[in-house]
């Protein structure tokens, strides 16, 4: 996938991991969202050195703000610094352990970096959370295939053309 492509994705689970997040915040982390706030909208602007600033700031008044965490992260992707994004993912699934959008998205950075076996299990993680999504997981299959586990891998797209024929790429 192309880096646009790429970002939209990044950024379109950013938002939508901050708006579905239940986590209430006390005074301290008022000023966390207030700032993770101000992080994604430099970076909507393009102004990434200014958003790094931001969010980072953030994770400072509330290091387990899960918000902050993954704005950073996307950030640190669409300025390119992969390994700097995977730490902050790796923190984030410290703080939420049970989230499958985290591990989905750490496995396609692990991929990105290379880390197929890292990649693997990510996704693995993410399927056990979240059973539904298992024929939906495209990317599973590409990561099978680079792992050069092709059975497995042409298993994966054979069950995810049932859930969506129409993707000619598979």
């Amino acid at each position: 996938p192309g880096t646009h492509h790429r970002l939209f994705h990044t950024f379109a689970f950013v938002v939508m991991f901050a708006c579905a997040s239940p986590w209430a915040f006390a005074d301290d982390e008022e000023s966390a969202t207030k700032l993770t706030a101000k992080a994604r909208a430099a970076a909507q602007s393009g102004q990434l050195r200014t958003a790094l600033v931001y969010a980072t700031k953030a994770i400072g008044v509330a290091p387990k703000d899960p918000g902050a965490r993954s704005t950073r992260a996307a950030i640190h992707e669409a300025m390119g610094n992969l390994n700097l994004a995977l730490a902050d993912l790796n923190k984030l699934v410290e703080v939420v352990p049970d989230d499958p959008r985290v591990y989905n998205r750490r496995g396609s950075l692990r991929f990105f970096v290379a880390d197929i076996d890292g990649s693997l299990k990510d996704f693995d993680r993410a399927i056990e959370l979240s059973p539904i999504s298992a024929p939906h997981h495209w990317q599973r299959g590409i990561t099978l295939y680079y792992a050069g586990k092709y059975a497995e891998g042409a298993r994966q797209f054979e069950t995810h053309r049932d859930v969506n024929p129409h993707d000619v790429e598979n």
